[in-house]
């Protein structure tokens, strides 16, 4: 569980830089615990564009590379640029964003670890 802990707490650090760095507001992130797996929902009102958005989508949902991602790991953070999203979503087992440009609201969630 120490590892799916550092995930998350990196993956919410680098997402919460990233939407305030776009002057998202009202921010929330609902964690579950859930035996060994975390569920994450993390949710923003953002003005964002269609290249914040594709852009959001290409960091989050790369390929699993679980070797390199956690080669790399201990570094997220330390330049605090937006790739660090994508060396952290390289850990992640299930990534969904939704973005509802009339509410400019966006919603993301991640499940990290795997269903027993």
């Amino acid at each position: 569980m120490p590892r799916k802990i550092e995930i998350a707490t990196k993956l919410c650090a680098q997402l919460i830089r990233y939407l305030l760095s776009k002057n998202a507001s009202n921010m929330s992130i609902k964690i579950d615990n859930c035996e060994s797996q975390l569920s994450i929902v993390i949710e923003s009102r953002a003005l964002l564009n269609n290249h914040d958005i594709d852009s959001l989508k290409s960091y989050l949902k790369t390929e699993s590379h679980e070797e390199m991602g956690y080669y790399y790991l201990p570094l997220v953070g330390e330049y605090g640029s937006d790739e660090d999203i994508a060396l952290i979503a390289m850990l992640v087992n299930k990534v969904e964003i939704d973005y509802d440009k009339n509410s400019s609201i966006l919603r993301m969630s991640f499940l990290i670890g795997r269903n027993k």
